[in-house]
């Protein structure tokens, strides 16, 4: 009964035990059938030899169900396959587990279960496992220091520490506070400024202090803000008088300048200040004479008629227009010079 009762505790037995309603723990009574343990051990053996190990057998087809030893049952070889038929195989546990502990001089480190499912699940929990165990550190004995920051207004000055000895330290006690004698800065007294700022529509402007004095100071009461005049930004342009069109260019067109505008002040808007034109190429007033004068006149460069005051007119009085249009006699005119 001792046997049944600490197998009835091993997890990967319970549905053989619990598929036969044996109790537990398990007990015989006046009816041996009412407990469910003599149609379990009609179907399984029960065994224990010399060394204390306790095998169970299936009693129809004689493979192994479970073998351990007595003094460490939890360490048994558990064998689904070879249950009576009537019974179920336990379902394997899921753990969920504890972080590891840190690793322990031997060399271990070891977690717990949070928690295993499903119900009546069967299986062993890895609660243990092999670790390399590291010396803890030393304590940190020697530091070196940044320089202490100014005096503060509570009397205490603090510093950082930069390096710590020996290698891989850790704690220690530093000195990173000191008392001092706190000066309180001289208040400011002169400023130099910035430009001010445009005039704001609530009728002021401002500027920034770019240096003061004396070195270190604070405080102060510098000049900031004023009043000034707010002008509202002009409307834009409506109206233009313009100067003459350009002679109509190459690109067929041509433009013009703005003289002046209005309202008064104004900006913008939207002047015309260039147009489509049709170019006509300048008459060439030399190839004209070398066409209609030369062979009377002589060549240009040497021509009888200059200095001669020669117009227009003089050559349409002559009647020696030859068809040409006023425009033309003048381009031949101007080429000959007075």
């Amino acid at each position: 009964m001792d046997v049944l009762n600490e197998l009835r505790m091993v997890p990967a037995l319970a549905p053989l035990f619990e598929n036969y309603r044996v109790p537990r723990p398990v007990a015989l009574e006046g009816d041996h059938g009412s407990t469910g343990l003599v149609p379990l051990l009609s179907v399984i053996k029960v065994t224990r030899d010399r060394e204390g190990n306790v095998a169970v057998t299936n009693r129809e087809t004689g493979g192994l169900i479970f073998s351990a030893p007595l003094t460490d049952l939890a360490s048994g070889v558990f064998h689904a396959e070879n249950l009576p038929a009537a019974v179920t195989p336990p379902t394997a546990c899921a753990y969920t587990y504890s972080d590891w502990s840190a690793c322990q001089p031997d060399g271990t480190q070891t977690r717990t279960v949070i928690s295993s499912g499903p119900e009546g699940c069967t299986g062993t929990p890895v609660l243990t496992q092999s670790c390399t165990y590291g010396q803890p550190p030393v304590t940190c004995s020697s530091f070196t220091y940044s320089d202490w920051d100014a005096c503060q207004a509570d009397g205490t000055q603090t510093r950082t520490v930069l390096t710590s000895s020996p290698e891989g330290c850790t704690g220690g006690s530093p000195v990173l506070s000191q008392p001092c004698t706190y000066i309180p800065p001289a208040t400011c007294a002169s400023f130099t400024y910035s430009d001010w700022s445009a005039c704001q529509s609530d009728g002021t402007q401002t500027r920034t202090v770019l240096t003061s004095s004396p070195e270190g100071c604070t405080g102060g009461s510098p000049e900031l803000s004023q009043a000034c005049t707010y002008t509202p930004p002009a409307v834009e342009c409506a109206s233009f008088t313009y100067s003459d069109w350009s002679a109509c260019q190459q690109d067929g067109t041509q433009t013009r300048t703005v003289l002046t505008s209005s309202p008064d002040g104004c900006t913008g808007g939207t002047p015309i200040v260039q147009q489509a034109c049709t170019y006509t190429p300048p008459i060439d007033g030399a190839a004209l004479y070398g066409q209609s004068c030369a062979s009377c006149h002589g060549p240009l460069e040497t021509s009888n008629l200059k200095g001669k005051g020669i117009t227009v007119q003089m050559i349409k009085d002559r009647n020696m227009t030859f068809g040409l249009t006023d425009e033309q006699l003048q381009a031949i005119v101007s080429v000959i010079g007075r």
